[in-house]
């Protein structure tokens, strides 16, 4: 599965960028987390806790799934045309449907009553929509964000969405609030890149991977970054914008880091596509 690569990609997929489907680096990689076996350095997780959104036990998905992420509601799944929610159990209900196919960027739990799914298209209806999980489904998105790539929850109320919104062509990926209430968006960071995955640690700081903005993607070439918390929150107060000189390298020289997540022992784990294993940058 190869193309050309993504404006906001940090892998391969079949996309006029050439990035695999984000399912790739969610649930089909991640569902056996707690038993990472890949480290830098190489920890023993037998005693960790996966993260939240994710099991410790391999999960039946559907035929053309491209997203999917557990959810106190159920098992939330995207195959490109509808956004669906099979509770434990029970037969599958469908919270949204495309009239148009869409490449799935990401799929986020919103507490026990929303998700999150940002969508990007060949020609347009690059969109971010905030579906809940009982009841109508939205009749417009919540926000537009061209080439959306990953989100993370600041707090209830406000999501970090990583995105390159100038395109194929735009030498910075960028980091954007996003008002889940309202739909506002405020432009928080802008790093020389293609976008990649983001996350927040237990103490409210955000991690950030980079990606190489070209095609092929050559080794060593992904960084993981720190932004602390308060100088994020400083910069939302005082609308400024940060790059690269206001983050902490954690770690260089990666190859690739498809996406983000901690477990219960502060360990962050994360999808190395470039190699085809999961590993972990230890606490």
């Amino acid at each position: 599965m190869t193309g050309a690569q993504d404006a906001g990609s940090t892998m391969p997929r079949p996309l006029p960028s050439g990035r695999l489907p984000r399912a790739v680096r969610r649930v089909p990689a991640f569902v056996a987390i707690a038993a990472a076996a890949f480290a830098l350095p190489i920890v023993a997780a037998a005693g960790q806790q996966p993260a939240d959104g994710y099991g410790d036990a391999p999960i039946a998905l559907p035929g053309g799934t491209s997203l999917a992420a557990v959810a106190p509601a159920g098992l939330l799944t995207f195959d490109g045309a509808q956004l669906r929610c099979t509770p434990a159990g029970q037969p599958s209900v469908t919270l949204l449907t495309f009239t148009a196919f869409r490449f799935g960027s990401f799929l986020l739990p919103v507490g026990s009553t929303h998700a999150l799914l940002g969508v990007t298209g060949l020609t347009g209806g690059d969109a971010i929509w905030l579906v809940p999980v009982q009841g109508p489904a939205p009749t417009q998105p919540l926000a537009a964000l061209a080439f959306n790539y990953d989100a993370a929850l600041l707090d209830a109320q406000r999501a970090l969405v990583s995105a390159r919104t100038g395109g194929f062509a735009a030498p910075d990926y960028e980091l954007w609030v996003l008002d889940l209430v309202t739909g506002a968006t405020q432009r928080v960071a802008s790093i020389a890149g293609a976008s990649g995955p983001v996350t927040i640690g237990a103490s409210g700081d955000v991690y950030y991977a980079t990606g190489f903005a070209g095609f092929p993607t050559p080794p060593g070439t992904c960084s993981l970054l720190r932004l602390p918390r308060a100088l994020v929150d400083a910069t939302i107060v005082g609308q400024g914008l940060l790059g690269l000189g206001h983050a902490q390298v954690v770690r260089s020289g990666l190859d690739a880091a498809g996406d983000l997540a901690f477990d219960d022992d502060g360990d962050l784990l994360f999808v190395d596509w470039f190699n085809n294993r999961i590993s972990e940058i230890s606490d």
